[in-house]
């Protein structure tokens, strides 16, 4: 009866984990340079973030210069790849896969307050998004566009950047030009990454496979 009930918890417990991936996962927590609640940290990835009121105003130049730079208080950030803000915004509960649409707002609106940066509003194929504007280190494989899964707008390509879109529209500006309303994606590894949901879940089907067969060789 023991074992069963331990079976059944596993079962569930896989069962939970594989329903979808978790959500809000992303908290302010105390930073040594810039005080009490002033850094995100994703809990799943382990990563801190900066955020975007920060930088926003000075040009991609301007912040690479700082993080590169000899001010040891910065050696620490990096300017982040469309990857790992895509993880950021899935870990937020922002669905960057699909079409954007409204439903996202309220999960985009959600990270911002929490990045601290301007949000956009624009309709696109019918469709009002809530868009953020926020550099990065490269362009999102895939994307021939100039943002991520229709919310976050991003510079053009590695080290051969030739600009950024601007909030609401896809002009660009260059790599050392400014815009209030843009700042740029810093974060380092703070903490050791959980496991993933579906980790989580293969977990749980393992002890649930285990401990059934211990149980028919009983």
């Amino acid at each position: 009866m023991k074992t069963l009930r331990i079976t059944r918890l596993a079962a569930l417990l896989a069962l939970f984990a594989a329903s979808g991936p978790i959500h809000a996962a992303l908290v302010l927590i105390d930073d040594i340079q810039f005080g009490k609640r002033s850094v995100v940290l994703d809990e799943i990835t382990g990563r801190a973030w900066l955020p975007l009121s920060k930088t926003a105003g000075q040009s991609f130049n301007e912040v690479f210069k700082t993080v590169n730079g000899n001010n040891t208080n910065w050696k620490r950030w990096r300017i982040a790849t469309a990857d790992q803000v895509g993880a950021l915004f899935s870990h937020g509960g922002v669905d960057t896969s699909g079409i954007p649409d409204t439903a996202n707002a309220r999960a985009v609106q959600r990270v911002m307050s929490l990045l601290g940066g301007p949000l956009t509003t624009v309709e696109q194929d019918g469709l009002k998004i809530t868009r953020i504007d926020g550099m990065v280190w490269d362009k999102p494989p895939g994307k021939s566009s100039a943002y991520l899964g229709g919310f976050l707008q991003v510079t053009q390509d590695g080290t051969d950047i030739e600009g950024v879109a601007q909030s609401g529209r896809f002009d660009l500006i260059p790599k050392n030009g400014t815009s209030p309303m843009i700042g740029t994606f810093l974060t380092f590894q703070a903490a050791n990454p959980v496991p993933e949901p579906e980790t989580w879940a293969m977990l749980g089907l393992g002890l649930t496979t285990l401990l059934l067969r211990t149980r028919r060789r009983k």
